[in-house]
C-alpha cells in the first residue's frame, strides 16, 4: 500500500491521472494483542494525458508485485 501512497502524491504533483485496482491475493494478517490486521495488495495505474477525446487512454501499472487478476476501484475512463 505505501507503493500506491507514493505514487499518488507524484501523479498529484505530475497532474497525472491515476486510478487504482484492488488485487485478489491470500491475505496477509498480523496478530498485535486482540486487534487483527488484514493487509491488502492494490495497483496504481497512471494514464498519459489525451490530445483528443476519441483517442483511448495510454498508461501504465505500477506494482511492487506481479499479480495477474485485479478487480478496479475507482472511475473507468471512456
Amino acid at each position: 500500500m505505501s507503493l500506491a501512497v507514493v505514487t499518488t502524491a507524484l501523479a498529484n504533483l505530475a497532474n497525472i491521472q491515476i486510478e487504482y485496482e484492488l488485487i485478489d491475493s491470500s491475505p496477509i494478517y498480523r496478530l498485535s494483542g486482540s486487534v487483527a490486521n488484514r493487509g491488502v495488495h492494490i495497483r496504481s495505474l497512471i494514464y498519459k494525458p489525451q490530445d483528443h477525446e476519441s483517442a483511448a487512454p495510454s498508461g501504465i501499472k505500477i506494482d511492487y508485485f506481479q499479480a495477474e487478476s485485479g478487480t478496479f476501484v475507482g472511475k473507468r475512463l471512456q
